[in-house]
């Protein structure tokens, strides 16, 4: 785990990298020279506890990115990894010292976003597995039963009120609206703003509880949803996604994608 990063580096605190028995690897602390030589570290003295990676520049450092990385090790064993799991499937951190770091490495392992995508066509189908890669809870709400061949670690429901007991535990959740039509995204949005309503501590407009809410649609079936609200899709991005001319379910994907990890970042 990164736990101290100054200056240019391509990982920031908090990110992880496990390494399996077998030297099989999930995760990254930022690939390049670095990272190899934090593998072969360990390979030759498996229980280090630390290793610093400096890339200033200059003789014996690894990279010229301009900052420098400290990596802290924990050997964390199956009981510890089932309820660290729990945890964030619930929605909840995992303090870094639960997997058997030091206490020294003072940094909580944030539980994955959760994207809740309304529609499981072609489109919500796209973001669903694109979503999954880069680490968010999925979520495809659906009333037929075909969207249930949907990528393998989404939830599929077809009930509104299941999905938003799944929210209760999730600060900031994201929703996209990829409906087939008018009359679904109305009965999204509206179970949507009674619970963005119902949220502690959010003051302001039902969708500052939402870390990003969008809708696809062209304006005029934006136009034609909000006519049929009693409240405002201010707040709302749509249509949904950044403006590349994104036409396919992939390409649209990737454009909804890219918006996410900027909010997410912002969040």
């Amino acid at each position: 785990m990164v736990v101290q990063a100054n200056g240019s580096t391509p990982r920031k605190v908090g990110a992880l990298m496990a390494i399996s028995n077998a030297g099989i690897t999930c995760g990254s602390i930022g690939g390049g020279l670095g990272e190899a030589r934090v593998l072969a570290a360990l390979r030759l003295e498996p229980g280090l506890g630390s290793y610093r990676i400096d890339l200033r520049g200059g003789p014996n450092t690894l990279g010229i990115c301009g900052g420098q990385m400290q990596v802290n090790f924990a050997r964390s064993n199956s009981i510890q990894l089932s309820a660290a799991m729990s945890k964030l499937k619930s929605g909840a951190a995992v303090p870094s010292k639960e997997l058997g770091f030091s206490t020294e490495s003072v940094v909580s392992i944030p539980a994955p976003s959760l994207l809740v995508i309304a529609g499981g066509g072609h489109c919500g189908a796209a973001l669903a597995e694109l979503a999954l890669v880069l680490g968010y809870q999925v979520i495809v709400h659906d009333d037929r039963s075909e969207a249930k061949n949907l990528p393998r670690g989404c939830l599929w429901l077809n009930s509104w009120p299941d999905v938003l007991a799944c929210l209760q535990s999730h600060r900031k959740p994201s929703a996209v609206l990829l409906t087939r039509n008018d009359a679904l995204d109305v009965e999204a949005l509206c179970f949507l703003q009674v619970w963005g309503a119902r949220q502690a501590g959010f003051t302001g407009p039902w969708t500052d509880a939402f870390g990003y809410i969008g809708m696809m649609g062209s304006q005029r079936r934006i136009r034609a949803v909000q006519t049929q609200l009693a409240f405002s899709l201010a707040g709302i991005k749509a249509p949904v996604g950044l403006p590349i001319d994104a036409e396919t379910p992939a390409e649209i994907a990737v454009s909804i994608a890219a918006a996410l990890i900027a909010s997410r970042s912002q969040t």
